[in-house]
């Protein structure tokens, strides 16, 4: 039958020794090369998760600083409802007192303010005062009450102007709020 010679048997057994080296050795390239991506992912990753972090705890930041801001701001709402609540009763007396001043010059009644020469107080003025026989004194009392109306309606239109800018203001910044948390998503 088939049997080897010595010399064969041996020649067959370094042969599949050497096989078997070669793929041992070829095995531990293998997994030398493995374990270097591995590594290498596992740098990257560790990197990528750092980063993330960094991004993260940077936009929780930057989130925080807007809620600040904007909760400042929507705090200032109050404040310009307090100067619209101030100023509309005097307003409204302006307006009716406006009406009703025009209303009697519509209807040929008039103020009864004085005539002549030199400044005459506001049909409005003449409305509000208690008029007496002493036609100088309730020319002075007319222009006293016509100061007052106005310096009072000058102070109101600076507290509209006053509540007008914080209301500009807030709605500018919660346009821009907006404006930004759209684009980024």
């Amino acid at each position: 039958p088939d049997k080897n010679p010595g010399g064969k048997k041996a020649v067959e057994v370094d042969r599949l020794r050497t096989g078997v080296t070669d793929a041992l050795a070829h095995k531990a390239a293998v997994e030398t090369e493995l374990n270097e991506q591995l590594n290498f992912l596992k740098k990257g990753f560790e990197k990528l998760e750092d980063s993330a972090k960094l991004q993260l705890d940077h936009n929780n930041v930057l989130q925080k600083k807007l809620f600040e801001t904007l909760q400042e701001e929507i705090d200032k709402v109050p404040s310009a409802n307090k100067i619209l609540s101030n100023t509309l009763p005097w307003e409204h007396f302006i307006e009716t007192l406006d009406g009703t001043v025009t209303a009697k010059e519509s209807a040929g009644v008039g103020s009864h303010r004085p005539s002549g020469s030199g400044a005459n107080a506001s049909a409005r003025a003449y409305e509000l005062i208690l008029r007496t026989d002493d036609q100088a004194g309730d020319k002075l009392r007319a222009h006293q009450m016509d100061h007052a109306l106005l310096s009072t309606q000058v102070k109101m239109l600076e507290k509209e102007i006053e509540r007008y800018e914080k209301m500009t203001y807030l709605l500018d910044k919660t346009g821009e709020y907006l404006k930004d948390n759209h684009n980024d998503q």
